[in-house]
């Protein structure tokens, strides 16, 4: 067997994987393979799926076709394929790649694992999900016997598994399969690494899909810990899971709690990019949509008069940003019983969208 090689530790937390290419196909093959993975790290598929075809022939040539130099090359090819959208293409040479690791290796590879989930997401992109669902559930049966329970392969292929039965709606079935993620790659990477985050943003956004907001509350909040300690207090990320937070806490009426979420949101966006930013704008049209459903339009005037004037200077005047500002500042005279200003703010909002002649 080659020698199985992680090529970074981010790449081990992926789940992604890389063999030492072997000698037997001879040095010419080892040099189109290695320019095949310079053109794919430069970004120049189609000159690359030239090579890779290359690649493979001169692999069948020189060691035969169930060798694992070919599925080497096979497996290039089919990442190309995907890439320029060649679906069709991609699953041929996955299933071909696949078929010659498992007669070389059997379950033991890493490339068993790596093929069968690849070939499985190209399954659910493509509206086949009943293809998808053995070859997910064979990658983390891989890891688990080859690499252990706890692994972050094990890791890695339990959140893809999650992510295929979230795009299914399947949700009982994603949240403890999300959830083993989050507590393996926390527990192998810790909170500060990137990855380690992923899978808990992937299951906090799946339980507000799922309608079960008190379970997505506290994952977002889990969340917000664990970007905070990654990316510091005044992130615009950290931001964005502050007003996720606030939304949810205003849906359940816990309205004071909204207010401090989407208050620490606004300080970011102002620290970050500016007072005039155009999420400035959004965090304080957003808190004058709390003050609405708190019954105190006087308190929401403020807010939807600034984030208007942001608007007009961001955008124009004519904008559907800007006269959306202006309907929310009718929204909010009719509120507080000022129908007067309310229908002439109204009337200068239609003059504003007419067509110039």
């Amino acid at each position: 067997m080659r020698p199985f090689i992680l090529a970074a530790a981010a790449c081990c937390a992926l789940g992604v994987c890389a063999i030492a290419p072997a000698q037997q196909a001879g040095s010419e093959w080892v040099n189109l393979h290695q320019r095949v993975a310079e053109l794919m790290r430069e970004g120049k598929n189609e000159e690359a799926i030239t090579l890779a075809h290359q690649a493979v022939v001169l692999a069948e040539q020189k060691v035969g076709p169930e060798h694992d130099d070919v599925a080497d090359s096979l497996r290039d090819l089919a990442i190309l394929q995907v890439r320029t959208q060649d679906d069709k293409g991609a699953e041929a040479s996955y299933l071909r790649a696949l078929a010659i690791y498992e007669k070389v290796y059997g379950e033991r590879l890493g490339y068993v694992r790596v093929c069968a989930e690849e070939l499985a997401e190209i399954y659910d992109r493509i509206g086949e999900p009943a293809k998808a669902e053995p070859l997910f559930l064979r990658a983390l049966s891989i890891a688990e016997a080859n690499d252990g329970p706890d692994s972050l392969y094990t890791a890695s292929a339990a959140h893809n598994l999650a992510r295929h039965y979230d795009q299914l709606n399947e949700y009982d079935k994603a949240a403890p399969l999300y959830e083993r993620a989050v507590v393996l790659r926390d527990k192998g990477l810790g909170p500060k690494h990137p990855a380690a985050a992923v899978s808990q943003n992937h299951l906090a956004a799946m339980y507000v899909r799922k309608g079960d907001y008190a379970k997505a509350e506290q994952a977002y909040t889990r969340l917000l810990e664990m970007r905070t300690q990654l990316l510091g207090s005044n992130h615009s990320n950290v931001a964005q899971i502050e007003t996720t937070l606030g939304a949810l806490c205003m849906n359940k009426g816990d309205f004071a709690a909204a207010e401090d979420h989407y208050k620490r949101a606004l300080a970011i966006y102002e620290t970050k990019l500016g007072p005039e930013h155009f999420e400035v704008a959004n965090s304080l049209t957003r808190l004058a949509g709390l003050e609405l459903k708190r019954e105190r339009p006087a308190d929401a005037e403020p807010y939807v008069r600034r984030a208007m004037a942001i608007r007009e200077r961001v955008y124009g005047p004519n904008h559907a940003n800007t006269l959306q500002s202006m309907l929310d500042l009718v929204t909010i005279h009719r509120a507080a019983g000022k129908e007067a200003e309310a229908a002439e703010l109204e009337r200068r909002v239609q003059e504003l969208r007419a067509p110039k002649p």
